[in-house]
């Protein structure tokens, strides 16, 4: 009986000591500033936000345009990486009011995905799957 105790309480202090993880353990990226760490993870390569269809994506291409389909229509525009951010300006497939004002956003890179947050990382963020 006393070796099952203890057998009980070793398993219970094992356990205790188990790292749960925690919602910023579970978000693991790492933070991107230079660009050839940047063009090599995601240009050439569709975007699809987490929480989109996969038939809505936006690609970086190496000639500094951003081509896509958001669903209702064709997505265009133009980006480049300055300063350690991402910067992009949308030329088409928007809002108006969303059109041909730059936004650079903080990048970084997970296990097969990046975030990008507006605004320098001041904005809302996005988590997008690399394909």
């Amino acid at each position: 009986m006393i070796k099952k105790a203890i057998a009980a309480a070793t398993l219970l202090v094992g356990l205790a000591a188990c790292e749960v993880p925690t919602e910023d353990t579970v978000d693991e990226f790492t933070r991107v500033t230079d660009a050839a760490t940047f063009q090599t993870a995601v240009v050439g390569r569709n975007l699809n936000n987490v929480n989109d269809p996969p038939s809505m994506f936006f690609r970086l291409n190496v000639d500094g345009t951003m081509s896509g389909d958001i669903g209702r229509g064709a997505l265009a525009g133009t980006w480049t990486f300055r300063d350690g951010y991402w910067c992009r300006t949308w030329t088409a497939g928007l809002k108006p009011e969303s059109l041909n004002s730059e936004d650079c956003q903080l990048v970084e890179l997970g296990a097969g995905e990046v975030a990008l947050s507006r605004d320098r990382g001041a904005g809302n963020r996005g988590i997008y799957s690399i394909q």
